[in-house]
């Protein structure tokens, strides 16, 4: 096969096809790698190969190939793949905002737009759906830290957010994972999951303005998650697998 040259290198370079890459989306964004390995037969045609899934290695070096080179992630970040972003959120305060769809529980949005103590977090983005954690240490966390369930409102089983009407970019930085948990903080958390998030003894209500008048959100709060149990285990469900 030969390449016409653009007017910057040699004309008539030849070059010969090794491998062609094909990526599938499903409906909910996740994106998986398929690559087909190219090879000649005996009177010089091409022949197309079985499709292979790819590999995270894979991505990595079609990545490096077309930056030019590697990017330095941002410091949160634990992973960045083909429209996957993991990262965490180190403990400390953020506003909340809510909007209660319950008139016995309005009086909680006396707490909108007060910044109140956080727990460290797990965020992970893929396609648009959004699954936020929890985690007991405010640390950067390795495969087999604990998840447990984020404290919030709007939250579904797995971790998964009810986005509403927050609007999740088509296009994922994995330099700036900050600009999406800003999205997480500023949407209106309006309605309580129909299983326990915490284990407060008292209101949700009340479990914020405790973490406010002691500085800081308790850990023993916390309620395990019972699904995914470990990153490890988020992250094979997640991604293509090796």
């Amino acid at each position: 096969m030969y390449l016409e040259s653009n007017g910057y290198g040699s004309t008539h370079k030849l070059m010969t096809p090794k491998l062609i890459v094909v990526f599938y989306q499903e409906e909910q964004g996740a994106v998986h790698p398929y690559k087909i390995p190219i090879s000649q037969d005996d009177a010089g045609g091409y022949v197309l190969g079985a499709p292979i899934q790819g590999t995270a290695r894979d991505v990595q070096v079609m990545r490096s190939c077309l930056e030019g080179g590697m990017t330095l992630l941002h410091e949160h970040v634990l992973y960045a793949g083909l429209g996957v972003l993991m990262w965490w959120v180190p403990a400390g305060r953020a506003p909340l905002h809510f909007l209660s769809k319950i008139k016995e529980a309005s009086s909680i949005e006396a707490l909108n737009g007060r910044p109140v103590p956080q727990p460290p977090l797990l965020m992970l983005l893929q396609g648009r759906t959004l699954r936020v954690f929890a985690l007991q240490e405010n640390k950067r966390p390795t495969m087999t830290t604990r998840l447990y369930k984020a404290p919030y409102w709007n939250m579904f089983a797995d971790g998964k957010m009810c986005t509403g009407t927050v609007k999740i970019p088509d296009v994922i930085d994995p330099q700036k994972p900050e600009d999406i948990t800003r999205l997480f903080f500023q949407s209106n958390f309006s309605g309580a999951s129909r299983q326990s998030i915490s284990n407060y003894p008292a209101s949700h209500q009340e479990m914020w303005q405790e973490a406010d008048r002691r500085d800081s959100f308790d850990p023993a709060w916390l309620m395990e998650e019972p699904r995914i149990t470990t990153i490890k285990e988020l992250m094979t469900c997640t991604t293509p697998t090796r």
